[in-house]
């Protein structure tokens, strides 16, 4: 599988943050101890700014000072990989569906949510416009919600 962002959708660098976990999200995930394996990383530097690397920064010991902090700044196809397919809840079955929806402000919003298919019933939904649109983040959130309710174990 291809990590890297396709850049026939980037037209600047402002645009590179729709294809990577934000900051927030990625330091979540670390709390909840999800394995910190991308392509791309987060980097704090002690000065407090904040840049991403391609490639893993704790094989570059001597680049880096030894204050930086690092979380993985993951793609929306890498934390697909991490989410079940379907999880069971109160001997219910919700299966992941992921679609595009309508929006005025976020041109690429998407819906994550968990649905049992029987009788349509949500178990969990996060459209991505309430991520700030960009689906890594609306991912992240949904696997955040799975971890701290146990419906996923890292």
């Amino acid at each position: 599988m291809n990590h890297s962002p396709s850049f026939c959708y980037i037209k600047s660098v402002t645009d590179l943050p729709k294809f990577f976990v934000s900051l927030e999200y990625a330091k979540k995930l670390k709390e909840l101890n999800m394995p910190q394996k991308s392509m791309w990383y987060h980097v704090v530097h002690p000065t407090g700014t904040h840049s991403l690397h391609f490639g893993n920064p704790l094989l570059e010991p001597d680049v880096w000072d030894k204050d930086s902090e690092f979380y993985s700044a993951y793609l929306s196809d890498e934390l697909i990989e991490f989410m079940p397919r379907c999880v069971e809840q109160n001997n219910k079955t919700y299966c992941l569906v992921i679609y595009r929806v309508p929006s005025a402000h976020w041109p690429m919003n998407f819906m994550v949510e968990y649905l049992n298919t029987e009788n349509h019933i949500h178990l969990l939904g996060f459209e991505a416009g309430s991520t700030k649109g960009y689906l890594p983040n609306a991912l992240a959130k949904a696997l955040v919600h799975l971890i701290k309710n146990n419906l996923l174990t890292p």
